[in-house]
């Protein structure tokens, strides 16, 4: 059988506001010997919420999910035009994981309505008619079609999903494994679907035979729960912001083809090719940095609603390091709204930028009239949406590079004298926001003492650096014992000294 199958995905999904944010993206593929190259990003959904499980139609149209109104629909992407149009428009319900099916111009989607129905459903695009595909109460995550008469389902149970391949023409179920992951595959060119299982404590990448009805282990896995055949014998999986490539030609199997630096793409997931080969479809979860620039775009454009769609519900906005000014959504849009009202002009430009886990920290450009200052902001992202806002101002003080600077010289000398010096006698260290670690000059001298004489390759270099008033944020990489780290640390200048010192953790 020669039938195209597509990795889908399941909806872990209570209502439309619980799900991630995420964007579908369109690479070129080269295919280079036992590798392949990318090329030519696209961002393909660019529509803000859950934009998800790709798959192609044919090598020019690609299918997803993607949010609007309150709803997931299926909308479709022609690569030549570059034009998206929709596919479905299903009122109190949404449609999931749509795929082309086997010798039609159909779409098969997992159908979620709100009453919990979680079906599989044909869809006929030119006149929106939707007809049910299984005739049970099953409840489909995840499918793949095997060909035009049968089809492998992940079916939802108390503790998980199971696999059952179900046939139309002779209605039977095959129950094949239980505890199942979501990436159910055709692999080309054979009769055979992968599928992913925990087994004994590990994550296995599995093929079954249904003709023999034979299960065999292609691989171990870790971390990984998207994968994307290329042929018979080699495919793809998602790491993190990795793109890996399984060959059972080569010694190690896995090997890293692509680590990207890109904001957009630090939170890989779905992923798929067309038949050609030559597009590849991937999926990401918006970054934090990204989730940051969404929300300054809608403030400079004064609209209110958009603006606060990128906070959270009890979002805390307060002053460093941990006064609170308010909390909530709803008196974040009454602030704004009255800023909008008060202001003619405002504008928030942004000057520098830490990104560090989870969190933001923004030194920006506030315009208000005619009246500029300075501040930074610290975000915290939580779920695709903006948790926490923490405020610095701008309080002027002597020169607090230099002395942050001369601390650091001292600290890769392991001057514990040099470098205690720059510290005030009543020095506080502190984990962010406000949890009191060290205290005192003198606590700060012992310990640091041990590490410098324990630690002959201690070096610490800026990556990047914050410059406000009396305050200095040094992005910092570390190099302790042959390993390296990262660590942003927030330094307080007073009186020519350090007088306290917060490490932001990711």
């Amino acid at each position: 059988m020669n039938v195209r199958f597509f990795p889908i995905v399941f909806l872990v999904v209570q209502t439309l506001c619980s799900q991630l944010e995420t964007e579908v993206f369109l690479f070129d593929v080269e295919m280079i010997a036992d590798s392949i190259a990318l090329s030519n990003k696209t961002n393909i959904s660019n529509n803000a919420g859950y934009d998800n499980q790709p798959s192609f139609f044919d090598d020019n149209t690609v299918i997803f999910s993607a949010t609007r109104n309150g709803q997931t629909d299926i909308r479709s992407y022609d690569i030549n035009s570059r034009s998206r149009s929709w596919k479905s428009n299903t009122p109190n319900a949404s449609e999931y994981s749509p795929q082309r099916m086997p010798n039609s111009a159909n779409i098969s989607a997992v159908k979620l309505d709100f009453q919990g129905h979680q079906r599989l459903h044909e869809y006929t695009p030119e006149n929106d008619e939707q007809l049910p595909i299984l005739n049970n109460d099953a409840k489909i995550g995840y499918y793949s079609w095997y060909d035009k008469n049968s089809v492998a389902t992940a079916q939802l149970n108390d503790g998980g999903m199971d696999l059952v391949i179900g046939n139309f023409g002779d209605g039977v179920n095959l129950l094949v494994r239980e505890n199942v992951g979501r990436s159910i595959l055709k692999i080309p060119n054979t009769d055979l679907i992968s599928f992913i299982e925990s087994h004994e404590g590990k994550d296995v990448v599995w093929k079954f035979d249904p003709g023999k009805n034979q299960i065999k282990v292609v691989t171990q896995v870790e971390g990984i729960q998207d994968l994307c055949w290329i042929n018979e014998t080699m495919f793809l999986a998602t790491k993190k912001n990795q793109l890996l490539l399984f060959n059972p030609a080569e010694n190690k199997r896995w090997k890293v083809i692509k680590t990207f630096e890109d904001k957009d793409l630090q939170v890989l997931s779905r992923l798929a090719i067309n038949d050609s080969r030559t597009k590849l479809a991937l999926v990401s979860e918006t970054s934090p940095a990204a989730i940051v620039d969404r929300q300054l775009l809608a403030f400079n454009s004064t609209n209110t609603e958009l603006l606060t769609k990128y906070f959270a519900e009890n979002v805390w906005v307060g002053t460093f390091p941990n006064e609170k000014i308010y909390n909530g959504r709803k008196r974040l849009t009454k602030t704004y709204q009255d800023l909008f009202k008060k202001f003619r002009t405002n504008q928030r430009n942004l000057i520098t930028r830490i990104t560090y886990g989870n969190k933001v920290i923004d030194l920006e450009r506030v315009i208000k009239n005619k009246q500029k200052t300075k501040r930074v902001a610290i975000y915290e992202i939580e779920n695709n949406q903006i948790a926490r806002i923490t405020y610095l101002t701008d309080e002027t003080a002597d020169d607090p590079v230099a002395i942050v600077q001369r601390q650091l010289e001292a600290y890769n000398s392991r001057d514990i004298d040099g470098f205690s010096d720059t510290y005030a006698d009543d020095v506080e260290l502190y984990n962010y926001p406000n949890m009191l670690n060290t205290q005192g000059k003198q606590a700060l001298y012992d310990s640091y003492a041990t590490f410098f004489e324990t630690t002959p390759d201690l070096r610490c270099e800026i990556e990047q650096r914050i410059v406000l008033g009396n305050t200095v944020i040094d992005k910092e990489s570390v190099t302790i014992n042959g390993l390296r780290y990262e660590a942003v640390a927030i330094y307080e200048v007073e009186k020519g000294k350090i007088a306290k010192v917060t490490f932001v953790n990711p």
